[in-house]
């Protein structure tokens, strides 16, 4: 009888030995994995900050012949609060960038110029990449004139002022981004 007490006393203390040392191996492979994960997430937001977000970017082509009227470099609005502040706020707009208000569908977007400092074009895109419309907007004092398509828009695309008419881009003509807009 002392040697069966004896073999599970032995037979316990293995089991507490084992399982204390799957505790700590599990454990370590937690540790490892919060560590791999928060390296990743930070090396990830660095390169972010040295390279900056890149954003979208935006073709715009003549519908009839095929020619690239202009190019832009945009940021991406797809947000509601991003949507209503839009470019509101900046000092300007750099040559050849931008920004595009997406939402979830074609709809009639309402665009008002409320704390612009400076003036823009306005592109109206349909959700096959068909350019709707195309306004010159200037900044304003309340209340706030608000521009809207003639034709329900998926996009619309905020350049500086000139920059249709300098690339003659107008309604008809297609605009091909590269987060996934038909072509």
């Amino acid at each position: 009888m002392a040697r069966n007490s004896f073999l599970s006393s032995i037979s316990r203390d293995l089991r507490r030995l084992i399982g204390l040392r799957s505790f700590l191996t599990i454990g370590r492979v937690i540790i490892l994995g919060f560590s791999i994960f928060a390296l990743l997430t930070i090396t990830y937001g660095l390169l972010n900050l040295y390279l900056g977000d890149t954003g979208s970017s935006a073709v715009f082509v003549d519908n009839e012949t095929g020619e690239v009227l202009g190019s832009v470099e945009l940021d991406v609005a797809d947000g509601p609060e991003e949507r209503v502040k839009g470019l509101s706020g900046r000092k300007g707009l750099d040559r050849g960038s931008g920004m595009v208000l997406v939402f979830s569908n074609d709809s009639i977007p309402r665009i008002w110029m409320k704390g612009m400092n400076f003036p823009i074009d306005i592109v109206f895109i349909d959700a096959k990449g068909r350019i709707s419309g195309v306004e010159t907007a200037y900044p304003d004092n309340p209340p706030h004139r608000v521009y809207t398509p003639g034709e329900p828009a998926k996009y619309v695309v905020e350049v500086r002022a000139g920059f249709c008419d300098s690339n003659n881009v107008s309604a008809g003509d297609r605009v091909r981004f590269d987060f996934g807009v038909p072509r």
